[in-house]
């Protein structure tokens, strides 16, 4: 019985020490190796976190009044000064945003603008976006740049997301004409980006103006299957929702040969008719007025300029500039051929010439 009390004690030493050994190499292993979760640092010069944010002003009730780019109250003027909305579950909270440093509320609610407070509130409202975080919260003084409030005017950019849509070829959404020329000389220029870089006829010139259109006005392919969404992702359409530029060129061709077998000579209704498919209940895209109201291409400035007009005429001032430039250069050039082309050789005859007027004067 002693050997077996023993032979008992030397187990249970051996399990008990052997135990607590790899318990100090795990303590040990646990103090020494870094840990995996680390918190991401905001700060106010990270973009992505800044479009994250306006990422949650999702919920309708901020499309309800129309504001100004200068307004505080737009979601991304928000997103600016660190508020993402609280919670959209609670339709009851609607228009409740939070810091996301110092965690403070604010209810930016507004009355109906026919309201005699209207104007009043929004002013209070405004105040608040700034005036609102805790005393030391950083975003109070450092608010992201201005400038991502603005509507991409970035060339490289809009061929981009021009090159990720050209891929949905004609099932792309059919755009009228005249949006196109409202657009015209930024087209012409992405087009002939896009020309340079397809050279097959996969993509016809109808498909390189839509894309060239619908990245000018802010729109990229979405995440989604056969969806396009804005440029923070809040918008998202589905492109069968709309009529397509096939479902439109068949739909020239079969009024074409219906007027041809009918024997009628007069003049169609050209290829952007306001004909709706309401029989497949589809509808034209509108690659402006299908925005959200606070997004930028559709917000005005003070001057009354619509975002898609200050990237409209973006193209025409790198235009002006460059002709400009080309200006001043040629006009440098060719001035230097006049001075060159009227300066006179000096010889012993001329200055012989210039003494004998002059003695003649005298």
């Amino acid at each position: 019985m002693e050997d077996l009390h023993k032979l008992g004690n030397l187990f249970e030493d051996f399990v008990y020490k052997k135990d607590l050994k790899r318990k100090q190499i795990e303590e040990e292993e646990s103090i020494y190796q870094p840990s995996q979760k680390k918190s991401k640092k905001v700060h106010s010069l990270d973009y992505e976190a800044f479009k994250e944010r306006v990422r949650s002003f999702a919920d309708p009730s901020w499309c309800l009044h129309i504001q100004p780019a200068s307004c505080s109250l737009l979601p991304q003027n928000l997103a600016r000064y660190g508020w993402v909305v609280r919670n959209l579950e609670e339709k009851e909270q609607e228009r409740l945003v939070k810091c996301i440093s110092c965690r403070e509320l604010l209810y930016l609610g507004l009355p109906d603008k026919t309201s005699a407070t209207y104007t009043e509130m929004v002013a209070r409202q405004e105040a608040r976006v700034t005036g609102g975080h805790q005393e030391f919260c950083p975003w109070c003084t450092s608010p992201c740049p201005a400038s991502w409030t603005l509507p991409s005017t970035n060339t490289e950019e809009m061929l981009s997301n021009a090159c990720a849509m050209i891929p949905f070829n004609t099932e792309l959404p059919w755009i009228r004409r005249e949006t196109i020329k409202q657009l015209r000389y930024g087209v012409d220029v992405i087009v002939t980006a896009l020309d340079t870089k397809y050279t097959d006829e996969n993509y016809n010139k109808r498909v390189k103006e839509t894309v060239a259109v619908l990245a000018m006005c802010g729109w990229q392919k979405g995440t989604l299957e056969d969806t396009l969404c804005d440029c923070f992702q809040v918008r998202r359409i589905g492109l069968w929702n709309f009529v397509s530029i096939q479902k439109e060129l068949d739909r020239g061709e079969d009024i074409r040969v219906a007027r041809e077998l009918s024997g009628d000579t007069e003049a169609d209704d050209g290829e952007d008719s306001p004909k709706k498919k309401e029989d497949e209940g589809l509808k034209y895209f509108d690659p402006i007025r299908e925005h959200l109201v606070w997004n930028p291409i559709v917000v005005k400035n003070e001057s009354g300029v619509s975002g898609w007009e200050m990237v409209r005429d973006s193209f025409r001032d790198c235009d002006t500039t460059q002709t400009d430039k080309n200006a001043k250069s040629a006009e440098s050039q060719e001035c230097d051929r006049d001075e060159s082309s009227s300066g006179e050789v000096i010889t012993p005859l001329s200055v012989l010439s210039k003494v004998r007027a002059m003695l003649d004067l005298w």
